[in-house]
């Protein structure tokens, strides 16, 4: 995983439109940020903010310059001309799903994750977009686990076409852009491990940021790079399930897929149909501190700052 600036990573910028059959050039995501902070394409941005007709502003849209925030290209932008992936993935949360994202108390709270590199207003005014450091080579995964991520510490619905890593954003303009060198960069989690590493138990740091979704992220990271089986019995593995759904609904599924995949009789589509019956149904007494609480007792604790 790269650890450079993320600013310095290269991008591709479409400085017509994003129908533009060649990209203008390739400048650095903190060249972009610059532009979208100072006002470099302020008056193509505000043309489609004035516009009001949800068909007028898709078609505005269109003719703004755009940028690939998570590669260059070679060419147009398609998957197949995709030179280098540049370590960033965007988030686009848009106001359809999010009412009222872009009002300043709104998306400072989601500014204030761990993994937020950079954020801004859209072009369109209404939305946000997020921008967080991952591995080049695990786009799509780490895709779907920063969704359920920001879903479950913020309540926040990201746009599912961010999977793509040919996907553009529009230029914008937000005089309160929001920067943190800081952030962490977001570790994909994997799917398997080597059963035979050591299963050491682990302290985990509370976030700064006082968020249950995190606390939980934090553990459940924990557990799985230690290769964990927290799920060591079958009554350990349904009271798991049970935390989970109560705690993270449908979205919890993923997490009990991967707290599950250490049992050596772990089988998919047979964790699936518990999982459901976990959403169902509901036993008294399980919920999401259930899980913390097995968590402890396996050594995995919080260390207070």
């Amino acid at each position: 995983m790269r650890h450079s600036d993320p600013g310095s990573r290269l991008i591709s910028f479409y400085g017509c439109n994003m129908f533009q059959q060649q990209p203008a050039e390739s400048i650095t995501l903190e060249a972009f940020l610059k532009g979208v902070q100072c006002g470099q394409w302020k008056k193509q941005v505000e043309d489609v903010r004035v516009l009001i007709d949800p068909e007028q502003i898709k078609a505005a849209k269109k003719q703004v310059p755009a940028v690939s925030p998570s590669c260059i290209f070679t060419g147009k932008h398609s998957g197949a001309n995709v030179k280098e992936h540049s370590g960033i993935l965007c988030l686009d949360l848009d106001v359809k799903e999010n009412p009222g994202i872009a009002q300043p108390a709104a998306r400072a709270r989601v500014y204030a994750d761990q993994y937020t590199f950079a954020g801004h207003v859209s072009v369109s005014g209404s939305g946000i977009c997020l921008y967080v450091q991952i591995e080049p080579e695990r786009h799509e995964a780490a895709y779907l686990q920063l969704e359920a991520y920001y879903r479950q510490a913020w309540g926040v619905i990201t746009d599912p076409a961010c999977k793509n890593v040919s996907r553009l954003r529009f230029v914008s303009y937000d005089p309160a852009l929001y920067r943190n060198p800081e952030a962490r960069p977001f570790i994909t989690r994997k799917k398997r491990f080597n059963r035979d590493r050591q299963q050491a138990r682990r302290s985990v740091d509370r976030p700064a940021v006082q968020d249950s979704g995190q606390y939980f992220e934090a553990v459940l990271s924990q557990i799985l790079a230690a290769g964990y089986d927290l799920t060591g019995s079958h009554a350990d593995w349904v009271k798991v399930g049970f935390a989970i759904a109560s705690g993270y609904g449908e979205a919890g599924r993923q997490y009990f897929h991967e707290l599950s995949q250490f049992h050596p009789k772990y089988k998919p589509a047979e964790t699936d149909r518990q999982f459901t019956r976990c959403l169902q149904t509901r036993a008294a007494g399980v919920t999401i501190s259930t899980f913390f609480y097995m968590a402890k007792q396996a050594g995995f604790t919080f260390k207070q700052q």
